[in-house]
């Protein structure tokens, strides 16, 4: 499992933050704070800035579970290269 960070870039909404995460392969289901919010490639709309954990599910890969850090204004890049399961 391979998990990358890439630099904030300012975001277009004060008070929110957002999250872009991507997966290799992609069409991982991707759950924020629990709660399932789309598939890789996946975008998020307003974000409430602080902690946030980022669980990544895909049949036949190793789930993958990161804790992200949401600022205002900033879009937080996740990339994340999914390891098959034996």
């Amino acid at each position: 499992m391979l998990v990358t960070y890439v630099a904030t870039r300012p975001a277009s909404r004060e008070s929110r933050g957002y999250v872009v995460i991507t997966s290799v392969p992609s069409g991982a289901q991707v759950l924020l704070d629990g709660v399932l919010v789309g598939i890789t490639p996946y975008s998020s709309r307003a974000v409430v800035p602080g902690a946030h954990e980022v669980l990544l599910e895909r049949p036949g890969y190793v789930g993958v579970r990161q804790s992200v850090r949401v600022t205002a204004n900033q879009v937080v890049e996740v990339q994340v290269a999914l390891t098959p399961s034996r």
